[in-house]
């Protein structure tokens, strides 16, 4: 078993969320890369319920023909449905480790869906996931094998490559295309893209890069034509940066470094490997902030306010209390609201997610 991806599959990946390439390419280079009998993506809505994506298998035929049997008979007794419940981005399932001996050795999903099409265990994760659901990756291992203990740089690479391509792809679909990262495409979204070549020069930046760049930032800033950061960096920098999929500009702005296929269609032209880099959005005002997370997350004014201060000020609950002038259990209340409402379990995440989503800077204090 590889202990990385690969430059090959990378590109790939990013392929597929260009629309230059099938998903179940991508699958096939996952399949042979962890040694997988069969690897899907699956479409999990928010209420956990999952429906097959697209998968890769020993064949074609052989891999449609067991999506069509989980998805006519299996998908009601899949016993994962439950104990995937509440199951945060990023942390890998295996059956062997989270259901039951009694599930898997007499279980109707194991014993009449897994075994009779030769799986042996299997592992997955949910390499992105918001309040109206996320993608799962789940793969499944040879005949009577357990599932496979992938080496950590492997999972990390996997998560992060996959959830950056998936919420790429989820962004070009709402700038209203599918044809690949065209120029029309790129300006027409609001995040601050731009395409830098391996000498960190600038090729390309949408209408909201470009007014980034306007603003002459001390953290982000071309000297002689190339990519500045106010810490030295040099190609080997660059390349690591690349490889690890992020880069800090500062204390408070860092960037997601996605490598852009040669092979995408675009109207664009590079002769040569680039490198997309997506900038976060100009802070929210509070108030649009707040207005956010009301509109899309159906918070109360009450509970978006105590969101924002753990998201944007780093309080604790017992400081929320204080500064609203309410009581801890008030704001504890509040507090099991906003999880429910937004699926998440723990309030790292929470702040997390509230981050991600009103496009604000991570508080480095303590939330507790």
């Amino acid at each position: 078993m590889d202990t990385t991806l690969g430059m090959g599959l990378v590109d790939q990946i990013y392929g597929a969320a260009a629309g230059e390439l099938e998903w179940s390419a991508v699958l096939e280079g996952i399949r042979t890369v962890t040694d997988s009998r069969l690897v899907s993506l699956l479409s999990v809505s928010s209420d956990n319920v999952p429906a097959a994506f697209t998968a890769a298998g020993d064949s074609a035929g052989w891999a449609q023909d067991c999506l069509t049997a989980y998805g006519s008979r299996f998908v009601d007794v899949d016993p994962c449905s439950h104990a995937l419940m509440g199951w945060t981005e990023g942390r890998w399932f295996r059956d062997d480790l989270h259901l039951s001996r009694f599930t898997r050795e007499r279980g109707v999903f194991h014993q009449e869906f897994l075994k009779p099409f030769g799986m042996g265990g299997w592992s997955g994760v949910f390499v992105e996931k918001g309040p109206s659901g996320g993608t799962f990756l789940a793969m499944f291992g040879q005949p009577d094998n357990p599932a496979a203990s992938l080496p950590n740089t492997l999972k990390e690479e996997l998560v992060a490559h996959l959830g950056r391509a998936r919420r790429l792809e989820a962004r070009l679909a709402n700038a209203e295309t599918r044809q690949g990262l065209s120029e029309r495409a790129m300006h027409a979204l609001d995040q601050p893209l731009l395409v830098i070549d391996s000498q960190r020069t600038l090729l390309f930046a949408n209408e909201a890069g470009a007014r980034l760049l306007s603003q002459q930032s001390r953290e982000i800033r071309f000297v002689h034509g190339r990519l500045a950061t106010p810490h030295p960096m040099d190609d080997a920098t660059w390349r690591a940066a690349c490889r690890a999929g992020r880069l800090r500009f500062g204390r408070d702005l860092q960037a997601d470094l996605t490598p852009m296929p040669q092979t995408a269609k675009s109207s664009l032209e590079w002769r040569e490997p680039v490198t997309l880099v997506c900038l976060p959005k100009p802070r929210s005002s509070r108030s649009s902030a707040q207005s956010h997370l009301i509109d899309v997350c159906k918070l109360s004014e009450g509970e978006a306010a105590v969101c924002l201060m753990l998201a944007i000020e780093g309080l604790s609950i017992a400081d929320c209390a204080e500064k609203r002038a309410v009581s801890l259990h008030t704001i504890k209340t509040q507090l099991r609201s906003i999880f429910a409402k937004t699926g998440m379990r723990r309030q790292q995440d929470l702040v997390r997610y509230a981050v991600s989503y009103t496009h604000l800077t991570l508080p480095t204090t303590p939330y507790v």
